[in-house]
């Protein structure tokens, strides 16, 4: 009874203990922001295709402004506290949508849906004026 009692525990509670441990290492934490240093916030899924293309975009254009600019990306579909209280805090409602907020914390401009490279780099340099 007893050994019967522990291999349902450990049917039950080992998958959960490694959903866990697996979904807290991939989800992505905002890093305290620099202060002073304006905030670029990415809210995007992998399952939506506009997120994707938008992501090849950004994954060209970011790395350019990794010393200017503080960068973060939140994959909605986490089901992590810091998402869901960054989804609720911005209010979003759509994605891909870039979020971007000045030196002084200030929300200065938002996008929502797929911006290509041009427009892209447009307001990231607009964000640093």
């Amino acid at each position: 009874m007893r050994k019967n009692l522990v291999i349902i525990l450990a049917i039950f509670i080992i998958p959960m203990i490694c959903y866990f441990v697996l979904s807290k290492s991939q989800t992505v934490s905002a890093a305290k922001s620099v202060a002073g240093q304006p905030q670029v916030i990415k809210f995007s899924s992998k399952l939506c295709m506009d997120c994707q293309k938008l992501k090849r975009e950004f994954d060209i254009v970011a790395p350019k402004y990794k010393d200017k600019i503080s960068i973060f990306e939140y994959n909605v579909q986490d089901s992590d506290k810091t998402v869901k209280s960054a989804i609720n805090q911005y209010d979003i409602s759509l994605v891909p949508t870039i979020i971007y907020i000045d030196k002084n914390g200030k929300e200065v401009n938002r996008t929502e849906g797929y911006i290509n490279q041009r427009d892209l780099e447009k307001c990231f340099n607009e964000l640093l004026k």
